[in-house]
């Protein structure tokens, strides 16, 4: 009998151990989903930094009575550059882009500025980026979403607070 009950016991570590290793490769898994769709993110948003002096100079020269919203365009870009960590960039970048909104809404006043190549290429090019930034942020939403939903759920959930995996923030979206 004692032989019966090693093998049950071994078998029920067999068991729990294979629960736990599958558990944590099924977060591990959702977390590196979240990571990758940083890089790309984080590429967008460095190509719309580069844009935006390119913007800014073409506004100096036909604009030049709006040096506020300027300055508040290169503080916003600056508080991006400044950003550690992909909430804080995200929430640097949303400023940057209420920014820009401002800019282009100002722009119609100016009709040189309207019709120069320079600032409408600019301009495109920010907007494009806008929008394949905002999709990168619903991508970071969908995967954050799993990987929070996860932790939630029985059995994962045990698996989740004994290896101490924490929540991630959701991406507010324009």
């Amino acid at each position: 009998m004692p032989f019966f009950l090693i093998i049950v016991i071994l078998i029920i570590i067999g068991v729990a151990t294979l629960f736990l290793v599958a558990n944590y490769h099924k977060l591990i898994r959702y977390k590196n989903e979240v990571d990758e769709v940083w890089p790309e993110t984080d590429s967008l948003m460095k190509k719309r930094q580069n844009l935006v002096p390119i913007l800014l100079q073409a506004v100096r020269s036909h604009a030049r009575y709006e040096q506020q919203i300027i300055d508040s365009i290169d503080q916003a870009r600056s508080q991006v550059a400044q950003a550690n960590n992909p909430r804080d960039k995200f929430l640097a970048e949303a400023n940057l882009t209420a920014s820009l909104q401002g800019l282009f809404g100002l722009a119609s006043d100016y009709p040189e500025l309207v019709s120069d190549s320079d600032f409408i290429e600019t301009r495109a090019e920010i907007i494009d980026a806008e929008n394949k930034i905002e999709d990168a942020q619903r991508l970071y939403n969908i995967k954050a979403k799993n990987f929070n939903q996860a932790q939630d759920l029985f059995p994962t959930n045990l698996v989740a607070r004994l290896f101490n995996f924490k929540k991630l923030d959701y991406l507010k979206i324009r």
